[in-house]
């Protein structure tokens, strides 16, 4: 069985620590009497997170990224390398589950079971219709939900047309 270390957060010594099997705690202190394991909620995308408040500032942070800053060495820089989950559940914050990997790299999914053949096209299975979208420069644009999945990568494909002619 794998030991559980502790290591504190980056910016937070003496107030957070963050295990190596995805645990948060928070520290004693003045007002905290004794060490706690942070409770961890999903955000809208399935991430799990955790609030952490250093001199009446609270700031909400994401537990796969604190467990690979102080595991992997990962340096959040929003743009050229991401954290990724290798075995794709986002629950399982363990160390040895997390790499580091460029954002093209995640982006691609090629390693990522898909529910669409089609590039930019998923099932969103909230209503049962097909998404489609597009990322481009790092910003997310929907285009739209359809019946079939052909009507959602035609729309893909024709958004793919437009944003290409801006750029000729």
């Amino acid at each position: 069985m794998e030991n559980e270390l502790w290591i504190d957060i980056v910016g937070y010594k003496g107030l957070y620590q963050v295990s190596n099997k995805g645990r948060v705690k928070s520290l004693v202190r003045k007002f905290v009497p004794r060490d706690r394991i942070l409770s961890d909620v999903p955000d809208g995308e399935g991430y799990y997170i955790v609030g952490l408040s250093k001199d009446g500032v609270q700031i909400t942070r994401t537990i796969h990224q604190l467990v690979a800053e102080s595991f992997l060495g990962f340096v959040r820089n929003g743009c050229t390398m991401v954290v990724n989950h290798i075995d794709f559940d986002r629950k399982n914050n363990n160390a040895k589950n997390l790499e580091i990997v460029s954002v093209r790299d995640n982006n691609n999914k090629k390693h990522m079971p898909s529910s669409s053949k089609y590039t930019g096209v998923n099932l969103y299975k909230k209503t049962g219709r097909w998404r489609a979208g597009i990322s481009i420069n790092g910003k997310k644009t929907h285009i739209g939900y359809y019946a079939t999945e052909i009507e959602a990568s035609n729309a893909y494909q024709e958004k793919l047309t437009q944003l290409s002619e801006r750029v000729l």
